[in-house]
């Protein structure tokens, strides 16, 4: 059996119960074939744009026996499908500026999956305001603490945005406010790291951090909400 990393153990939960999981950019492809050991989908389609990537995907898939299940794709994005033809998608391990110009470059292919998980390991303020800002709803979002780094996970689906919880900081986007409603226990520390980076940021460039200063006291508004809340976070 394949064995996950944390972040990708939060994204094969987060596609549980597909029919036809896409995994955009699958490396070594662990996530896909880890997904049907556990029979936790019936078929995965695995695309990344390196050939050398792919092709170590495939020797893992034959050595764990998929018998036809894994389907192995090379190209760019979402261009590997047609609309409709996966019900999930993964987008794992990418920037988040990188995963919104796939949405955006394949959007009829985006918006017909019935969930499109994301695991940005930088720019999640871009893509959740793409999100937000463009018609898709976010259906759920998880903190995961994997080798001392926090990583973010969104599920979103073409639909109308949610509101955001009354007092969420209007221009606030790089934590997600689905994260402070499910009272997810890792949301206090995440921000006390990102606030304590930002400061070290500001005590070395002052007088050009002017988007800095403004997030930072978004996240210190975030965390007063939280600790006058009604959930403790660790």
């Amino acid at each position: 059996m394949i064995a996950l990393r944390p972040r990708l153990e939060a994204a094969a939960s987060m596609l549980a119960g597909a029919d036809c999981i896409a995994d955009i950019g699958c490396d070594h492809g662990r996530l896909g074939i880890a997904l049907l050991q556990r029979g936790l989908c019936k078929r995965v389609i695995a695309s990344d744009v390196s050939g050398d990537s792919l092709q170590k995907a495939m020797q893992l898939s034959q050595k764990c026996g998929m018998d036809g299940r894994l389907l192995f794709r090379l190209g760019e994005g979402l261009k590997v499908l047609k609309p409709g033809e996966a019900d999930a998608i993964a987008i794992a391990g990418m920037g988040g500026s990188l995963i919104t110009d796939i949405l955006i470059r394949d959007e009829l292919v985006a918006r017909a999956a019935n969930r499109i998980v994301m695991q940005p390991m930088r720019g999640e303020e871009q893509l959740r305001y793409y999100l937000n800002n463009n018609g898709y709803r976010i259906m759920d979002e998880t903190l995961i603490r994997d080798a001392g780094r926090f990583y973010q996970l969104l599920c979103a689906s073409s639909g109308e945005p949610e509101r955001k919880p009354a007092g969420w900081p209007d221009k606030l986007y790089k934590v997600g406010w689905v994260t402070y409603e499910k009272e997810d226990p890792l949301l206090s520390a995440y921000i006390k790291k990102l606030l304590a980076g930002n400061k070290r940021r500001l005590e070395t460039a002052p007088d050009s951090a002017g988007y800095l200063r403004e997030q930072t006291v978004c996240l210190e508004e975030l965390l007063t909400l939280i600790e006058e809340g009604e959930y403790e976070t660790s």
